[in-house]
């Protein structure tokens, strides 16, 4: 009855298959960039390579061939001291870096699994109230949520028999139906995230930070404690070979105990400069040691390619994953979005459509008052 529009509903603009793309290229994205993230903190705490380890060895080295060419001056065994106490100590710092770097990671994981707890309950409380059909708005909600989980966790989701909305993660469900299973970090292991079920290997946000706390920060503090052992080894055993000035064999010179690494030699009188004959007071011992050079130094760039080629994989990977998850987004907005430009342009053609008819009427109007005046 009457005139007018009569608004029977109103359905979304969605399409299943766009959806899931762009979550999955999201979640993608968000693990290798969170990933990344720790990666480049890892690489600056290297400082190189100005204020890395490779600078404390180029100083160390010069300090050797110091000596070598003046055994017997207690200034320049105090100069051999000091730059391998700058050697032990930026080993130190850059692992104290990491160790913080891991930490950080550990209180980041925890609370982003607090975030996906609120999501998962979010999503169980609208499959609830919508009983399998919900309103366009609380789709919408559940839909942004659901994008969220992508995002932090890699989940999928699915619609059920019954219209609700179940969401896995590698396989196991945070949210089905009306129930959602809270996500937990292991304490006995931060790394690790525990499901109801038992460990979940998630991906997004909180898979890229269970890799960094696993294998990223940690793999390169296992680089830098290798090249440190080595590097202490090589330069204990050389300095074992030489003689005193008194005759008898050098010491170590490094100790690493707890993951710190100290100078082992605090007197200038205890350093073991000379050669084979410490009588001779030829520096050959120094020389040596100024020798080890080249192989600790290729122990060293190994270590710091290690670490600058996996950060440039990761982000070689995630300009790639970038461009894939937008275009992915590109795609689903194009259908399920709202275009202002596009809306506006139909508001102006409809405005002038308006216009046009309401021209017409007019032009209508006169002919038809001329034609009762005649």
């Amino acid at each position: 009855m009457g005139t007018g529009v009569e608004v029977l509903g109103v359905s979304r603009s969605t399409d299943a298959f766009l959806d899931a793309r762009a979550r999955t290229t999201l979640g993608d994205y968000a693990n290798l960039s969170t990933r990344e993230d720790i990666g480049l903190r890892v690489e600056d705490a290297f400082g190189e390579p100005t204020n890395g380890v490779s600078s404390s060895l180029t100083r160390l080295w010069s300090a050797f061939a110091d000596l070598a060419t003046n055994p017997t001056d207690v200034a320049t065994g105090r100069q051999v001291l000091s730059t391998l106490g700058d050697v032990a100590g930026r080993i130190n710092a850059v692992r104290n870096d990491i160790d913080g770097i891991t930490a950080d990671a550990t209180v980041r994981l925890s609370d982003e699994v607090d975030v996906v707890n609120d999501l998962s309950r979010r999503v169980a409380d609208i499959n609830r109230l919508s009983a399998g059909d919900a309103p366009p708005d609380l789709a919408d909600e559940r839909d942004r949520a659901i994008d969220q989980l992508s995002q932090l966790t890699g989940a999928k989701a699915e619609v059920a028999a019954d219209g609700s909305i179940r969401v896995t993660v590698n396989g196991m469900a945070i949210v089905d139906g009306d129930r959602a299973m809270a996500l937990r970090v292991d304490p006995a292991n931060p790394g690790v995230v525990l499901h109801p079920a038992g460990p979940i290997v998630a991906g997004g946000v909180v898979g890229g930070l269970a890799v960094g706390h696993h294998e990223g920060s940690p793999g390169q503090r296992g680089r830098l404690d290798s090249f440190a052992n080595t590097m202490m080894t090589a330069l204990n055993a050389q300095h074992a070979l030489n003689l005193k000035a008194d005759g008898t064999a050098g010491g170590p010179l490094l100790a690493d105990t707890g993951g710190t690494m100290t100078v082992v030699v605090t007197n200038p009188n205890q350093l073991a400069p000379p050669g084979a004959s410490g009588s001779a007071q030829n520096g050959q011992g120094a020389g040596a040691l100024a020798g080890l050079r080249t192989s600790i130094d290729s122990s060293a760039r190994t270590m710091i390619g290690g670490v600058t080629n996996e950060v440039g994989a990761l982000t070689r990977a995630v300009t790639s994953a970038k461009t894939t998850s937008e275009s992915a987004a590109g795609s689903r907005d194009s259908v399920t979005g709202v275009n202002i430009d596009e809306e506006m342009t139909s508001l102006i053609a409809f405005q002038r459509s308006y216009a046009a008819a309401a021209k017409v009427i007019t032009t209508v109007d006169a002919m038809l008052d001329t034609l009762i005046r005649m």
